[in-house]
């Protein structure tokens, strides 16, 4: 008797606690307000967002029938997560994500450009983040265009872009608003020549963060890797601030930790204020011959409050660092600290008497700290500057030429603790700068 009524009293708690879980289950708050007897094949049938992929929408992805329709599809859909997926898609025409807050993703495929002159893939909805694989097959002009606040470009690879009679890019950013760039791949960036520098006609570039008003958040580059980017005017990164006057614009800019290789201008071109540039490193196996337009491999050009801090640089067929104001607007607050400098010979001449380690021209209130330079022949010059300091720094490797060459358009230039490790020259410093 006693063992029935413990086992009745035991399957009444159990009716209990599952009467419970059922009135607990049908509120109509739960399950987007149906009760769970109504609900239950919604949910097992309910497509995830995850799942969307341009397969849906139509894409082959064979490489060979035109995806482009289905792939812009894809990205106009609603949904915030857009998955490639498997497959080559080809496209015959750029595409476009307005929608906000979207990732674009892409694990094992890849998006082929079979058109010239395109940008294949541009940005103008907020806050995307965009990983994607892209390659511009010799054809496309662009790689990524980034044109709304608050994105980020990550892990992504973009290689064999092809600028015909314009800027060929990896990656571009014109929003003012700030941009985050890391971790990724860019290979094989290349422009055509015409003779003129500054026209964009031949130049190409990796990473260029650019706008036309001073910018309001930070912006990263950080920790991509650079292959090959060449044409008349091939620069792994640019920042470019420019509103029409100097010094050039504001750009919060970081640009950290990137392997720049095979380059055959400059490494980092800096046209912005309010910049660090930290930790990077330039290696070369260009020859002499595929580097007609070689020059500084950090190039410091009417900006102020920089630092170009424990940067590595292949200097042997190029320049080192190089800061430049003019007389109306000279360059102020630039620290150069900790760099290692290798160098090497001119091209002109092919042997090594113009080479500049760290120069300065119309630049004032900086410093020149703590710098390694080699096999150069003038590994720390400059003219028209003034409140310089110049402490701290090693040098190696022989020379007829001082060190340190100050020249007598300077004025108030501090020179101090500064040695030469090996090899030998005819002197340490010759400093001609007025006090």
């Amino acid at each position: 008797m006693f063992k029935r009524k413990m086992l009745s009293a035991f399957f009444g708690v159990l009716l209990i606690i599952s009467t419970f879980q059922i009135l607990y289950m049908n509120k109509p708050e739960i399950h987007g307000g149906f009760p769970l007897f109504f609900n239950h094949h919604i949910v097992g049938d309910e497509k995830n967002e995850e799942d969307l992929n341009p397969r849906d929408f139509g894409a082959v992805g064979d490489g060979i029938a035109d995806d482009t329709v289905a792939l812009q599809a894809w990205l106009d859909a609603p949904g915030i997560e857009k998955d490639l997926g498997n497959g080559s898609y080809k496209i015959t025409s750029g595409l476009i994500s307005s929608n906000v807050g979207v990732t674009i993703k892409s694990k094992r495929g890849v998006i082929l450009a079979y058109r010239p002159n395109i940008i294949m893939l541009t940005v103008e909805g907020g806050n995307s983040q965009v990983s994607i694989e892209l390659d511009g097959n010799n054809q496309a002009t662009g790689g990524i265009l980034i044109k709304s606040a608050g994105c980020k470009v990550n892990k992504s690879m973009i290689k064999n872009i092809f600028g015909g009679n314009q800027t060929a890019f990896g990656i571009k950013s014109q929003s003012p608003r700030g941009i985050r760039i890391e971790n990724n791949t860019i290979k094989n960036i290349h422009g055509t020549a015409n003779g003129k520098f500054g026209d964009n006609i031949g130049a190409s570039r990796a990473i260029l963060v650019t706008s036309k008003v001073n910018s309001t958040e930070m912006n990263i580059v950080k920790n991509n890797t650079i292959v090959g980017v060449t044409g008349e005017e091939g620069d792994g990164i640019q920042f470019l601030f420019n509103d029409g006057s100097f010094p050039f614009l504001n750009a919060k800019g970081v640009i950290l930790n990137n392997t720049i290789k095979d380059i055959n201008r400059r490494a980092i071109k800096v046209q912005a204020s309010n910049v660090k540039v930290l930790n990077n490193t330039h290696i070369n196996n260009l020859t002499i011959d595929e580097l007609p337009n070689a020059a500084n491999l950090i190039d410091v050009i009417h900006s102020n409050d920089i630092v170009v801090q424990n940067n590595t640089l292949d200097a042997r067929l190029f320049l080192g660092i190089k800061l430049s104001g003019d007389s109306n607007n000279r360059a102020s607050r630039i620290i150069v600290k900790g760099n290692k400098i290798r160098g090497g010979h001119t091209l002109s001449s092919r042997n090594r008497a113009a080479t500049n380690g760290i120069n300065w021209d119309f630049v004032q209130d900086s410093e020149i700290l703590y710098n390694s330079i080699s096999d150069s022949v003038f590994p720390i010059s400059g003219s028209n500057g003034t409140n310089i300091i110049i402490d701290n720094n090693l040098f190696w490797g022989d020379g007829l030429n001082p060190a340190i060459n100050i020249l007598s358009s300077n004025s108030k230039i501090s020179v101090a603790n500064n040695k030469q490790i090996s090899g030998k020259r005819s002197y340490l410093i010759i400093n001609n700068a007025s006090n």
